[in-house]
């Protein structure tokens, strides 16, 4: 493994282990299972079909959009395309 993706993997795993610490920082009650660490958003939380659609299939917001369970960015398709130009 190279020495870049190295950095990447052991980036994206303190990036994790810092989101898991700050939800169970949070009292029981007030853990919600999202946020950002380090002004990267995450998302904790199980999955279900409503944040699919309206996270990555939604036109009327971001083109980058959070995780449905991890850290960082992914596109959201629809809002890519109008963005671009596309639709």
């Amino acid at each position: 493994m190279t020495t870049s993706r190295k950095l990447i993997l052991y980036a994206a795993g303190g990036l994790l282990a810092a989101a898991i610490a700050k939800e169970w920082a949070q009292p029981r009650g007030m853990r919600v299972g999202e946020g950002r660490v380090l002004g990267i958003p995450y998302s904790l939380r199980l999955l279900n079909t409503h944040d699919l659609r309206e996270r990555y299939w939604n036109a009327a917001t971001s083109p980058l959009a959070p995780p449905l369970f991890g850290v960082g960015v992914v596109p959201n398709m629809p809002a890519l395309a109008r963005k671009l130009g596309l639709v």
